[in-house]
């Protein structure tokens, strides 16, 4: 049985309306911080878009460029009709939690 040690990670998320993000660096090394290289068919880039696909059982499918790149792809191939996407999700967010401040 291997014995398991305890390491401290330090983690910044970002989720903006049309671009998310993140970085993480180790406590070893807390000035080497890493990324994600999100790719799709014409760009890489460590901001993916704010998007998510679900399929027709509602589990999640992909986040970003690759939801947004099948959801492209059912869309021309009129499949669609069962998949769930959702894009700029946080805008609608911010948006009823200032109406329920507002009316509460």
């Amino acid at each position: 049985m291997t014995k398991m040690s305890k390491k401290l990670v330090a983690t910044a998320l970002t989720i903006g309306n049309k671009e998310s993000g993140y970085v993480f660096s180790l406590e070893s090394a807390p000035h080497n911080m890493k990324t994600f290289e999100w790719r799709s068919h014409w760009r890489v880039t460590q901001t993916p878009l704010t998007c998510i696909l679900f399929n027709k059982d509602k589990e999640f499918h992909s986040f970003g460029y690759e939801s947004k790149d099948k959801f492209t792809e059912l869309l021309e191939n009129e499949d669609h009709a069962d998949w769930y996407f959702f894009e700029r999700f946080l805008q609608e967010v911010c948006m009823h939690y200032a109406l329920l401040k507002i009316y509460n």
